[in-house]
């Protein structure tokens, strides 16, 4: 299961609160070797914004650290552009490595809307230089009728913490064995699999799907680059018992 092609909302449909202002800048260096004229950082964001003042104000701060979309884009590329400017500062750069100075930032927000809930998903694309660029996923879940964030210690009971971990862990399991065609034992390190780097595993990225949680991770957060994202799910019947109210009421929106 990949979030990244959920649908986006993206429409003009009057009923969708969210809706997506575009921002973007092209930096070019103003000093340097004649080649220096050809580098670029080329900047661009659709970010995701509300049209209601209640649920605009969770989003801009569950998302922006309290900015704007306005005021969110405008730190990042001021960081980026003094980042990058830095970096080709009186550079002598010979025209076969002027690859290395082109540099990209794109940041794409999408959401995914069921019933009262909405997922906004932050697709987030880097390449500052080497081999390969970075991309990074962020979701975070909404009541759009409260409204408010949904967070996982408000779905899940205290004492359920502990199942779930079990449960997530025979999930990643299963997923490793798909993988790599090597058993996994249930009291074996994760990494004894030879598809994680770690057997520190924390649930901060999650999302709801008809199936259940979806639990994921990024490159480099458990498993190296190569291994790419990973996902697993855990079924809405494994996790009945340990939801709370809140939790019952999201599965039940999601469930079919």
């Amino acid at each position: 299961m990949t979030f990244i092609t959920c649908t986006s909302s993206q429409t003009a449909d009057k009923a969708n609160p969210f809706f997506f202002p575009k921002y973007s800048q092209t930096i070019r260096p103003a000093s340097g070797t004649k080649w220096m004229s050809e580098a670029k950082m080329e900047i661009s964001f659709i970010l995701t914004d509300a049209r209601d003042p209640a649920l605009a104000k969770v989003v801009h701060s569950a998302l922006y650290n309290g900015l704007t979309p306005k005021e969110y884009s405008n730190k990042v590329i001021k960081s980026s552009k003094d980042d990058y400017l830095g970096q080709v500062a009186e550079q002598d750069i010979e025209p076969e490595w002027i690859d290395m100075f082109q540099w990209e930032y794109t940041e794409k927000q999408h959401v995914d809307i069921t019933g009262n809930y909405a997922v906004i998903s932050r697709n987030i694309y880097q390449y500052l230089g080497g081999a390969h660029g970075y991309t990074g996923i962020s979701c975070h879940v909404f009541n759009t009728e409260t409204p408010q964030q949904l967070l996982l210690d408000g779905i899940i009971t205290g004492t359920g913490f502990s199942r779930l971990m079990t449960l997530v862990r025979a999930e990643l399991r299963r997923y490793s064995e798909q993988e790599t065609g090597k058993r996994i034992g249930p009291n074996d390190l994760l990494s004894s699999g030879g598809l994680y780097q770690t057997d520190t595993v924390e649930l901060q990225q999650w999302f709801p799907a008809e199936e259940g949680i979806c639990f994921f991770w990024n490159p480099y957060e458990i498993a190296s680059y190569a291994d790419g994202h990973i996902f697993v799910t855990v079924s809405w019947n494994d996790l009945k018992a340990i939801l709370t109210p809140m939790g019952a009421a999201l599965a039940g929106a999601y469930q079919l």
